[in-house]
Order: C-alpha cells, then structure tokens, then sequence
C-alpha cells in the first residue's frame, strides 16, 4: 500500500511539465529578445521547434508560443502574434495565465482596429488634425 501511494503521489501530469532544455531554450530567447537581438532569438525559436516541436507539453507549447508572439510583436508582426496568442488561449492554460494572455490579445486587437482605421482614412485622402496625429 505505501508503494501504491507513493507511485501515485509522484506521478505529474506530462502536459504541466517543462523539460530542462526547453525551459533553458526558451530563456535564452527572452533574453535576445530583451537584448534587441531579434534575428538571433528567431533562430533559437526555430531550432527549439525543430528539435522539440513534435513532443512539446502543453506547458510548453504555450511557453514557445508566448516568446514567439514576443518576438512577433518586437518585429511589429500584429497578426502573427495574435494567432500565437489564440492558439494559447485555445489551449487550455491555467486560469490566471489566461487572464494575461487575453489581456495581450485585446491590446493588439485595439491596435490592429487603430491602424486599420488610420490606414483607412489616409486611403480616403482624409487627413487628420495635427493634435490627433
């Protein structure tokens, strides 16, 4: 019975983990990030996928994903981190990371609404009033 238990006790649910290389991976890219080195950090994230992308945890995923739309953002890319960000969120994540990716998703999507409305009154040949611009 002790035996039952503590096999029981120590089981962890495979999707909540992190492996260590993945996690150092991941680190290293938030780190070029925070550096301005965007080329190199794109390079580690496509070599992470390339290496784990297959087995990745959903604690993974969502952590691969979440540097990935970093770097998007840095890169001005709005829509492609948006889809990383709903992927997340479709995800499942856990109740207060949820919160701060949906938090991140209404900031680019009020964003995405600002530029696209600028983009459409410059269309028009409408200009704006210099306090607005």
């Amino acid at each position: 019975m002790t035996q039952m238990t503590f096999v029981i006790g120590g089981i962890q649910n495979p999707e909540t983990q992190v492996r260590r290389r993945v996690s150092y991976g991941l680190e290293r890219v938030e780190n070029l990030i925070k550096q301005g080195q965007l080329e190199k950090a794109q390079e580690r994230l496509n070599n992470l996928e390339a290496k784990f992308g297959d087995t990745f945890s959903l604690a993974e995923l969502s952590s691969f994903l979440r540097q990935q739309a970093a770097l998007k953002i840095e890169l001005k890319d709005y829509p492609g981190a948006l889809e990383d960000l709903y992927v997340i969120q479709a995800a499942g994540v856990t109740a207060r990371y949820s919160v701060v990716v949906g938090n991140m998703i209404i900031e680019l999507e009020t964003l995405l609404a600002e530029q696209q409305a600028t983009a459409s009154v410059e269309d028009n040949g409408i200009r704006r009033p210099p306090n607005e611009e």
